[in-house]
């Protein structure tokens, strides 16, 4: 007797977040209403209503994008919400005494990146101005031709 193997894994299966067809009875009343109007509309809502995207994973993407893009505002966020009370005073003690410890070394790490972004800019700049003293040395030592290449 031959048994088969089952597989879970359907290759063209839609996602499991993306949920019913309908999410509410106005989809299904704009849909029919659609078709009687205009049946290619009402093609088009079936279509969206099919294979629209899914809201909460684009949300998650977008409020990465804006923590990417604001970490500043991020940080307030962070800092504005204050962790709740656990009840005992000796773990919210040492949570606090962590948090603190955490926050003072987060800007001691800020304050090192912008000292290394300062030092890179210096270097930015003295290179700058050293390729400018080159460029104007060559500029004042020898006579041009009148194609303007300087003889070397």
């Amino acid at each position: 007797m031959t048994t088969l193997a089952t597989s879970t894994h359907v290759p063209f299966a839609a996602p499991a977040s993306r949920g019913k067809l309908f999410r509410n009875g106005w989809e299904i009343a704009w849909m029919v209403i659609a078709f009687v109007v205009f049946w290619p509309a009402g093609l088009a809502l079936v279509a969206y209503y099919k294979w629209r995207p899914d809201m909460s994973r684009m949300t998650r993407r977008a409020e990465r994008a804006a923590r990417r893009s604001f970490p500043a505002a991020a940080d307030f966020v962070a800092r504005r919400a204050e962790p709740a009370s656990s009840g005992n005073s000796a773990f919210d003690a040492y949570r606090d005494e962590v948090l603190a410890r955490l926050e003072a070394e987060r800007r001691k790490l800020d304050a090192e990146q912008r000292a290394f972004g300062d030092f890179l800019e210096e270097l930015r700049r003295q290179k700058d101005r050293e390729a400018f003293d080159r460029f104007m040395a060559s500029r004042r030592a020898g006579p041009q031709d009148g194609d303007g290449v300087t003889n070397a």
